[in-house]
């Protein structure tokens, strides 16, 4: 800035010099008498004419300037640096992971039978997006509870499964193999929980963090619903506030429709056989609870993991079949001398 004003001085005294420079062949005089004389008032005019003309050059280049340096400083980027604390204090402690791979062995069934394995403890990603429901057994407890008009009414039945598909499969409540079946693939769990109070999820107990679980049942319980009346005189078996209801006959069951597992009618009547009606209940994935219990155990112990062979249980006469492995399912053996390293990498990375 201090440069340009400075050429604009320049130019201002430039033109001054030439002025001044110019012969004057004129005087001031009180009378104008001729045309090589002026008036006084005539010579200011022109002074004053000068001036404004001088003052409208000096406004232009002033705008100029002020345009050009302004043009200058918009094209000016100010960058600021600002530095930051982290939120957590071991920041220098946290292992970047782009991919998250444990350290063991692990064998990986197509089927019940087909598998491939590594030999050896190697550097792997594991299956965590892997799901199992295992039946405990091959008999089936189920429990059908049915809303009626002044109270429910629960229908219990003992089943022996032959057959499973779509996510079910058999299995054995214990890690060892029992009664010479082999033992159904578990699943690996970050095992976490939720403090209900922060809604956080946190790390309980780092022994546990990974962990080999089954999912085991062998029970079904229906939520209340409402049955379908078929025939006879009541609506809701009103007529059986005050007095106990019993089977007439033995229900008959029929095919169940799509997301239906159990579809039956049954006849009720009095205690004095008075009033009796028939009724359709349907249990379907929608009014099902599946109550289960779980066995678990490290993946960092030999859990049964050499010892089994196939995916899940024996296809003996007395075991139910599964086509559930068709889907594939993978076991994790982790290496045990590497547990605390393999740990810190989960919880730091």
């Amino acid at each position: 800035m201090i440069k340009m004003y400075r050429i604009k001085n320049r130019i201002i005294c430039v033109v001054i010099s030439i002025l001044l420079s110019v012969n004057c062949f004129c005087a001031v005089v009180s009378d104008n008498d001729g045309s090589a004389f002026i008036t006084k008032a005539e010579f200011d005019s022109l002074k004053n004419n000068f001036q404004s003309e001088l003052d409208s050059y000096n406004s232009a280049i002033d705008s100029k300037i002020d345009s050009a340096i302004a043009s200058y400083l918009a094209g000016i980027s100010v960058s600021k640096t600002t530095s930051k604390e982290p939120y957590i204090s071991n920041y220098n402690e946290i292992m970047w992971q782009p991919n998250y791979k444990v350290y063991g062995k692990w064998k990986k069934w197509t089927n019940r039978t087909t598998k491939t394995e590594s030999s050896s403890n190697v550097w792997f990603t594991p299956a965590l997006a892997e799901k199992r429901l295992s039946w405990r057994s091959n008999g089936w407890r189920v429990w059908d509870i049915m809303e009626m008009a002044m109270g429910e009414l629960v229908m219990g039945f003992a089943g022996e499964i032959t057959s499973m598909s779509n996510g079910l499969a058999e299995g054995v409540g214990a890690w060892a193999s029992a009664t010479g079946h082999a033992q159904t693939c578990p699943t690996l769990v970050l095992n976490l929980k939720k403090d209900d109070a922060t809604n956080i999820w946190y790390m309980p107990n780092e022994d546990s963090l990974l962990t080999n679980m089954n999912v085991l049942t062998n029970e079904t319980f229906s939520n209340p619903h409402t049955v379908t009346k078929v025939s006879g005189r009541w609506l809701y078996d009103w007529g059986f506030y005050n007095q106990p209801v019993g089977l007439t006959v033995a229900p008959s069951f029929s095919t169940p429709g799509d997301g239906q597992y159990l579809k039956y009618n049954y006849n009720v009547a009095g205690s004095d056989g008075s009033n009796p009606s028939e009724y359709q209940s349907i249990m379907s994935k929608d009014n099902t609870t599946f109550p289960f219990v779980w066995s678990q155990s490290s993946c960092f112990n030999d859990a049964g993991y050499a010892a089994s062979s196939n995916a899940s249980v024996t296809s003996s006469a007395d075991r139910c079949d599964s086509t559930f492995f068709t889907t594939g399912c993978t076991w994790h053996y982790l290496d045990s001398g590497s547990k605390t390293s393999q740990l810190d990498l989960l919880c730091n990375m």
